[in-house]
């Protein structure tokens, strides 16, 4: 049976600012899990992520040279140990000095260190003892000294929530001990491409008004590009039934928004929009751009949250569109700012196919 169309006066025609508007306040985003901290590149934290120690957790030197006692000042001085990272503090005994490698642990009795620029190293006594000479007065304790705590306290917020995971922050979260992070999961974006006349990109050869499918390739890339999960649910033909049997794929798929081209205009196999109707509540049906014209919004009821979004066939269009409208949902579904995602998205600028109702 021919499922009841909507005549297109039933929608009132809207702005591309109001697409956006009505798109992202329907977006919320997804509820926070607990992700490792090896697997939350591009994630947005959901709550603060606090140091489990003081770093430096011990008292570190800043450069490699002589750890000393402040009060001791310039002279020639036995060397006791070396002390490099890594090792057990040992104790500086009085009248020495250690040999210190950049971030070794200042021996317990020493308050400072020499760089080894500003000594002289004297070789050895007659007894093998090996001697140096220190040629500056140490301004006071703690010179070139990371004291405990100097970079970051215990229990001190080290990344807040709502802050976006890059490569340095993933370093910041091993440096810390925090394995495990809550964040904002990626959405699940499944697109769909409709058409009796759209065929994989793999077909050895095209029949009369045949097109490869480009549109799929082209948003699963965007998506992915963009920080979500892309699900590819292949290519539907012009049948009522081929484009319920994808929505269900998509729910069954976890899904939280599905991307379809075309389909959502007034033709006589457009079937999106009645689908849309009949399984949810559309927001808009009309923008007032062209090309594009058609682009569909919906949302569709389901534990959690599943959006979809008709978008026309043409593949300038439909790039504009979703960079336009859908893809300024993803960042507010990462709890991110836009240009963290966005920023990477640029325009086709492709040829667009003649007026003739091709849809790829």
């Amino acid at each position: 049976m021919e499922p009841v169309r909507t005549p297109a006066a039933n929608y009132s025609m809207v702005s591309v600012a109001e697409a956006v508007e009505t798109v992202l306040g329907a977006t919320r985003p997804l509820p926070p899990q607990e992700f490792s901290y090896i697997d939350a590149l591009g994630l947005t934290l959901a709550e603060d992520v606090l140091a489990r120690d003081p770093i430096p957790a011990y008292r570190a030197s800043i450069k490699d040279g002589y750890a000393v006692r402040a009060v001791d000042g310039p002279g020639i001085y036995p060397v006791a140990f070396e002390a490099f990272a890594g090792a057990e503090p040992e104790t500086l005994p009085p009248g020495t000095v250690a040999y210190i490698g950049t971030g070794g642990p200042l021996p317990e009795g020493a308050d400072a260190v020499v760089q080894i620029e500003d000594t002289l190293d004297q070789g050895a006594d007659d007894r093998g003892q090996r001697l140096v000479k220190i040629l500056m007065e140490v301004p006071g304790p703690g010179y070139d000294v990371r004291q405990i705590g100097s970079d970051v306290a215990q229990g001190e917020v080290i990344l807040p929530a709502g802050h976006h995971l890059l490569p340095a922050e993933i370093g910041i979260l091993a440096g810390s001990g925090a394995v495990t992070v809550k964040a904002y999961p990626r959405p699940r974006v499944a697109v769909l491409s409709t058409g009796d006349e759209v065929k994989d990109p793999a077909a050895v050869a095209l029949g009369p008004g045949q097109v490869r499918d480009a549109n799929r390739a082209m948003l699963m890339a965007a998506v992915s590009e963009a920080g979500a999960l892309a699900q590819d649910l292949g290519i539907a033909g012009d049948t009522e039934e081929e484009s319920t049997a994808a929505f269900r794929r998509a729910l069954d798929g976890g899904a939280d928004v599905m991307l379809i081209t075309g389909g959502v205009s007034m033709g006589q196999r457009d079937y999106i929009k009645p689908l849309l109707e009949a399984q949810g509540t559309v927001h808009f049906g009309k923008v007032c751009m062209k090309p594009g014209k058609p682009l569909t919004f919906a949302e569709v009821p389901r534990e959690g949250r599943y959006g979809e979004m008709g978008l026309v066939g043409w593949g300038q269009a439909r790039w504009c569109l979703g960079k336009m409208v859908w893809f300024a949902a993803v960042p507010a579904m990462l709890a991110a700012a836009p240009e963290v995602c966005l920023g990477g998205v640029g325009l086709w600028h492709g040829r667009r196919h003649p007026q003739d109702g091709h849809r790829s």
